[in-house]
């Protein structure tokens, strides 16, 4: 049995006699795109008795999907598009029935046949109840009271599939500058700060180009970051040139200057206990501003971060039209998104509904100690369910660990300006070569008095041989006067030995012949021989002064040899002095022309080496005043922004272009939001002043009098999407705009 023959006996299906019946035009077909929903039969009735049409009686329908025969004219019957059979028994409880009027067909003037087709939904809406059902789109996602308690993310995170078109405007901004402008004695100047890193001790006496003096740095634990190095910190970007020009004058200190980098001025929490310098380079320099030595560690939770940004009611930023006031969705991703970056190229974007209160916090974290100083920057809270942190350290120090995604979406700046500093390349090569020089002045000076030392030493030698030759010659005059005494000794020993010897021989001579003449003259006189005696006395007197003329003759030779022999003597060792004291003399001379002239030749030698050796000295003096200018440091970093003002955070707040607003925009005033919920059904179907869309799965009916088959055409309306009015007329000519949601309205 089906629903068509069901024994009732007055339905859909089977008119019975007293049946009345009204032609009408109704705003609704029988396509099921649009429908109204009455608040129960009475109101139903109400609006279909105050329609224009034609009431009359005696029709007739032999069964449900046969035509109708109805007594009025075919002209007059094709005016309309809906007819009504109601039927009041006073035994039977008063029902109409619904139907469209598919087509009229004439059968003869005052008879047309109607081929007609039940309205479902009007004959059975107050038979049946909704159960729960999976609501795939609707404006209840629009009216839903809940949908904005956490900014959209429960109930409006959803895609709709709906092309946001190709690219994005920009509807309001936000910019936090992280530099300022000051004025100075009527200069205005852009001001940041200078952190100088330095491997040497910038604060001691670096002493002097010809005595320079350099100490290493005594090192920092600025920002927990145990460094070797120390920093200092200057507020005022003016003052490096105070700072360059005192250091100027100390090459060799500056050149341990391994880093000078711009950053913003540093918070006074990581200042406070740091100890300000007025003195550099072991005296005052004027400073304009401030110069801290960056020490201290200064790792306490409120030195590690600042909230720069809070946008009070940030979405407010976003805009609206008027027409789409109540379409919040629009305020969330990907329809509107909130874009940040430090305009150095790098972007992150943040989703509104991701972000658990009403206002933007941009929180600042910081790190300016090396080798790798950077700021961060990042929303706090994002994709966190409420705003909070915890401390990361148990004695509560450090960044705090924000609930939201924290570093892992921050955006910042990596790479600071960075400057070198130039050095006198002159008097830092006068510097280096200091000792170096000293070293070649005193090995000249040594050199040169070694060479004395060695000039004077030779000509001392030079002047001890000529009086060694000297004391050589005397010793040899001595010794030749010495043997000279003794040959002259030997021949006057030899002369007295001959005289000796003469002497007796002459005595002896003498005895023989005055003993032979007085032996003669006694022999004569014996003899009588007066002449023989006179004889014999003369010859012994002959004899005997021949004797001593031979005797006197022989001394006066002995003499004269003797006096020969020593006069010779004398003379060969005269000769022999005075040759051996001239030679003596001309070779002391000659050695002694010699020395002087080695020793001017040496002296002058000495000298010329010596005076080179200054020149090569003052030649590498004079040539260190070409040395071009040294660098410490290095260049680098993005100086773009610094040298156009351009160092802050800017927040942008974008949304989809108009004609992708104006489109998607008109499709959710139409059809709703994407919802993708169960839930059960408003008891009038309406989350919306005017109409409301539906489109469902899963819908459950129940009821106890609507057939099968329409109870599954009604679910079949639904599932398939349907517009439910509250007033008819209003149906297909109603601003989709003028449609509010009601109050009370919640999932």
């Amino acid at each position: 049995m089906t629903a068509n023959d069901m024994p009732i006996n007055f339905s859909y299906a089977r008119w019975t006699p007293n049946t009345r019946f009204k032609l009408c035009n109704v705003q609704w077909d029988m396509g099921y795109r649009d429908i109204v929903k009455w608040a129960d039969r009475q109101a139903q009735a109400d609006y279909f008795s105050r329609l224009d049409g034609i009431e009359f009686k005696g029709c007739t329908m032999a069964k449900y999907g046969l035509p109708v025969r109805l007594p009025i004219p075919f002209a007059q019957a094709s005016r309309y598009n809906y007819l009504i059979a109601t039927n009041d028994y006073d035994f039977d409880t008063p029902r109409s029935w619904y139907y469209f009027i598919q087509t009229c067909d004439y059968v003869n003037a005052n008879t047309t046949q109607l081929n007609i087709q039940l309205d479902v939904w009007q004959s059975f809406q107050h038979d049946i109840q909704f159960g729960n059902a999976y609501v795939e789109r609707g404006h209840i996602g629009i009216a839903n009271e809940n949908a904005w308690n956490d900014w959209g993310r429960t109930y409006l995170d959803l895609p709709e599939g709906l092309d946001t078109g190709k690219c994005t405007v920009l509807e309001n901004e936000f910019w936090k500058p992280l530099m300022d402008v000051q004025t100075k004695d009527g200069v205005t100047f852009t001001s940041y700060g200078l952190i100088i890193v330095s491997t040497t001790d910038l604060e001691s006496n670096p002493g002097t180009k010809d005595n320079p003096a350099v100490n290493t740095a005594t090192g920092s634990a600025f920002e927990s970051q145990l460094n070797g190095t120390s920093m200092y910190y200057l507020d005022t970007p003016a003052d490096i040139v105070a700072f360059f020009t005192e250091g100027m004058n100390a090459p060799w200190v500056t050149q341990g200057i391994c880093g000078i980098y711009a950053v913003p001025h540093l918070p006074q929490s990581l200042l406070n206990g740091q100890n300000k310098k007025t003195e550099l380079f072991g005296h005052s320099v004027g400073f304009t501003g401030n110069c801290w030595e960056l020490r201290r560690r200064n790792d306490d939770t409120s030195a590690r971060y600042t909230d720069i940004i809070d946008i009070k009611n940030f979405r407010d930023m976003f805009k609206l039209p008027e027409r789409y006031k109540y379409l919040k969705k629009f305020l969330t991703s990907p329809y509107a998104y909130i874009e940040c970056s430090c305009l150095n190229g790098t972007v992150i974007t943040y989703e509104p509904e991701q972000i658990p209160s009403a206002d933007l916090t941009i929180r600042e974290t910081w790190n300016y100690a090396p080798p790798s100083p950077r700021l961060n920057f990042y929303a706090r809270g994002y994709h966190a369910n409420n705003l909070g942190d915890r401390q990361p350290l148990s004695n509560g120090k450090g960044l705090p660990i924000d609930t939201g995604e924290m570093l892992n979406a921050s955006f910042g700046i990596t790479n600071f300006p960075t400057f070198m500093a130039v050095n006198n390349g002159s008097a830092l090569a006068l510097a280096n070569s200091a000792y170096t020089r000293q070293y070649a002045q005193q090995s000249a000076d040594w050199t040169y008095q070694k060479t004395q030392m060695g000039i004077n030493n030779a000509y001392a030698q030079a002047q001890l041989g000529t009086q060694y030759a000297s004391a050589q010659n005397q010793l040899g005059t001595s010794n030749r006067n010495a043997m000279n005494a003794i040959s002259n000794q030997s021949a006057q020993m030899s002369a007295d030995l001959n005289l000796k010897n003469l002497n007796f021989n002459n005595r002896m001579a003498q005895i023989n012949t005055i003993g032979s003449g007085v032996a003669n003259a006694i022999g004569s006189a014996a003899t009588g021989n007066v002449g023989g005696v006179v004889g014999a006395v003369a010859g012994t007197a002959i004899g005997a002064w021949s004797n001593q003329q031979t005797y006197e003759n022989n001394v006066s030779s002995n003499s004269q040899q003797l006096a020969n022999t020593m006069t010779t003597n004398n003379a060969t060792t005269s000769q022999s002095n005075a040759y051996s004291l001239a030679s003596t003399n001309l070779s002391n001379q000659q050695t002694m022309q010699l020395a002087d002239m080695n020793k001017q030749f040496a002296q002058a030698t000495a000298q010329g080496d010596y005076e080179n050796t200054i020149a090569g000295i003052n030649a590498q003096v004079q040539q260190t005043q070409t040395v071009p200018p040294t660098t410490s440091g290095a260049l680098g970093g993005d100086a773009f922004n610094l040298a156009n003002g351009l160092i802050g955070v800017l927040i942008r707040f974008r949304q989809i272009p108009p004609a992708a607003m104006r489109a998607i925009g008109e499709v959710w005033l139409r059809y709703g939001y994407y919802v993708q919920r169960f839930m059960k059904l408003p008891d009038n179907l309406m989350a919306m002043s005017n109409f409301t869309y539906w489109k469902l799965h899963e819908l459950y009916i129940r009821s106890s009098t609507c057939p099968e088959e329409y109870r599954l055409t009604i679910k079949g309306i639904f599932e398939s999407g349907v517009t439910v009015w509250t007033d008819p007329d209003k149906i297909g000519v109603t601003d989709y705009a003028d449609n509010k949601p009601l109050n009370g309205i919640a999932y």
